[in-house]
């Protein structure tokens, strides 16, 4: 028996001519190219993309500065005068909703630097592994045995 080194070991050999008998017959069995081209070349019918003006996805997530004041129910709506509200009140709402925006993003930012301090930790301790398997293959390589 031919001697193997440990880095050979995990390996079974390859057995090129079934590899390849079973790529052809994959090849059998799947669609013919002709057929697929005329699928491929048959126009599918014309449609009208979807509207960008209002996207679902980020509709509720649009920072917008909200209204402090509750709305009025229907009952009391016909007692209700629409007022403009001053510019005082508009600078507190503003002031009010600029606060939290600038909080939300310093949240955010301190998850992004402990996700990013994370993941280099975890590259690191990685790297240390890999030099450590590293080293001991190179010594076991390097290993004299006197006989």
């Amino acid at each position: 028996m031919a001697q193997t080194w440990h880095w050979q070991e995990r390996f079974d050999p390859a057995d090129v001519e079934d590899a390849c008998r079973q790529q052809i017959l994959k090849i059998r069995k799947s669609v013919p190219y002709e057929l697929w081209l005329k699928k491929k070349a048959r126009s599918k019918p014309w449609r009208k993309p979807p509207s960008l003006h209002v996207n679902p996805k980020t509709e509720g997530k649009t920072r917008k500065v909200e209204h402090a004041e509750p709305r009025m129910s229907k009952s009391s709506s016909a007692t209700y005068i629409q007022r403009g509200r001053s510019e005082v009140e508009n600078q507190h709402a503003y002031a009010v909703w600029m606060e939290r925006v600038r909080q939300e993003d310093q949240i955010r930012r301190a998850q992004c630097q402990e996700e990013l301090k994370r993941l280099e930790q975890q590259q690191r301790e990685k790297h240390k592994v890999t030099w450590r398997k590293k080293l001991a293959v190179c010594a076991y390589s390097t290993l004299v045995v006197d006989d």
